[in-house]
């Protein structure tokens, strides 16, 4: 290396060192450097440790450059959950949980594939994905291969690949699709033996289990079975899954990433249908912003949830669940211009009530909580479950401050936005993707 390139290299690879480590001797900046590869291998390492990486045993396959540049794009959007410390063992619902079970398997692998393959394409400003499609079609062709064998069939991998297929089309696919992997879940959980059957696979038993609380594939639906999450630590010991306070808080870590996932869809969906200024419902998000910028703390938001949070928490919350469409169906679809014109319904309406109501709740947090949970939904017969929202509202209150915190600057610059709010899309701090990428999972 060339004193030139040397100097060059230095300068780039030590942007935070100190002036100290700029005049170390060559034969030691080369020791800094190699220390570089070192701390790759090291998170990488971190990221796989839990995994079993000979998943094609049975079907051998070489990984090509579409392989790597997809893992990579994966690992990179789930950046904090993927390498981010682990202090005290802390858990992390990506690294201990779904990467093993994504690569324990042929067909798990290829579904992870069709996820990142469809991000990836998002993220560029595609629509679909043949790429996605084609990952998706292997996957499901291997499982239908296993099923050919009565002892397979059932097996940890099968169970293992359909949870992922199940991911992909709540995100990617179609809720028909969706309702038909589900079944397919449910009746081989059955023949199993149930959930408690899972009990040797740990991963599994939770990731199952929160898949099964599930009526429609996305959380901002009250028909879900979301109450058990709230299990009180008194009756864990009798819980078949939940043995212990652990299981519960993975349990919830687990419904973190995918609600937050979730909220990916949602801002994709709202957003594309909103095109109006909706005067009354703008100004109750600037209510519900204002207050949390009144009450922030310089220092970070406490780990216990105050009960302003919790209020501003279930406003948004009920607005969400109230606005959420389903992005199931196919834009070819009759039934998905019914869900469009549902939403504008739903916004519509929440605005007239909003803006007829306005000298109420005007100015006041308690106020505007009070109109939603207990005048809106008695006088407007909109189906929403308020009971759901304030479960909802638990479950993220019982997170950890800098996960509440993310989650509710989220949900805000989404409705603020849909709401005609003048925000520039270059602006946003606090996407569903930022989440993704930033959040521990806790």
């Amino acid at each position: 290396m060339s004193d030139e390139n040397s100097e060059s290299s230095s300068s780039v690879l030590n942007t935070n060192a100190s002036s100290n480590t700029a005049l170390k001797p060559n034969n030691e900046r080369q020791s800094d450097l190699e220390g570089i590869p070192y701390q790759i291998f090291s998170g990488v390492n971190l990221a796989l440790g839990s995994s079993r990486l000979d998943p094609f045993d049975q079907l051998p396959m070489k990984l090509s450059v579409v392989h790597h540049k997809l893992l990579h794009h994966w690992f990179s959007a789930h950046a904090a959950m993927t390498f981010g410390p682990s202090p005290d063992g802390a858990f992390s619902p990506m690294r201990d949980v779904w990467l093993p079970l994504d690569l324990s398997n042929p067909a798990s692998f290829n579904a992870l594939m069709a996820l990142s393959a469809a991000h990836l394409s998002r993220m560029q400003g595609f629509s679909q994905s043949e790429v996605a499609l084609e990952f998706k079609s292997e996957a499901v062709r291997i499982v239908q291969l296993w099923m050919q064998d009565p002892e397979r069939a059932v097996s940890d991998d099968v169970l293992a690949a359909i949870l992922r297929l199940l991911t992909f089309e709540r995100y990617w696919g179609t809720e028909a699709e969706w309702i038909i992997h589900h079944k397919g879940l449910m009746n081989l959980l059955g023949a199993r033996g149930g959930i408690a059957a899972l009990s040797s696979n740990w991963r599994l038993e939770l990731t199952t289990f929160l898949v099964s609380l599930m009526a429609r594939p996305t959380w901002f639906d009250c028909s879900n079975q979301i109450q058990e999450l709230l299990t009180h630590t008194s009756e864990l010991p009798l819980h078949p899954i939940l043995r212990k306070g652990s299981d519960l808080r993975k349990l919830r870590s687990l419904w973190l990433l995918s609600f937050i996932q979730d909220m990916g869809t949602f801002r994709t969906n709202l957003l594309r249908t909103t095109a109006v200024h909706y005067s009354a419902f703008h100004e109750a998000i600037l209510l519900l912003k204002a207050q949390r910028q009144d009450h922030e703390l310089d220092t970070g938001r406490p780990e216990l949830c105050s009960d302003l949070e919790l209020t501003r928490l279930a406003c948004l919350l009920f607005i969400c669940v109230l606005l959420q469409k389903s992005p199931f169906e196919s834009p070819h679809d009759a039934g998905n211009c019914h869900e469009e014109a549902w939403t504008f319904q739903n916004l519509d309406l929440l605005n007239f009530f909003l803006e007829t109501n306005m000298p109420s709740w005007h100015g006041s947090l308690e106020n505007l909580h009070s109109i939603l949970f207990f005048h809106f939904t008695t006088s407007e017969g909109t189906g929403l479950d308020p009971d759901y929202v304030r479960n909802m509202t638990t479950i993220i209150s019982s997170l950890t401050g800098g996960a509440r915190y993310t989650v509710e600057r989220c949900l805000l610059e989404i409705l603020c936005r849909a709401s005609g709010g003048e925000q520039n899309l270059f602006e946003e701090k606090f996407t569903p993707d930022i989440l993704l990428s930033t959040i521990s999972g806790q």
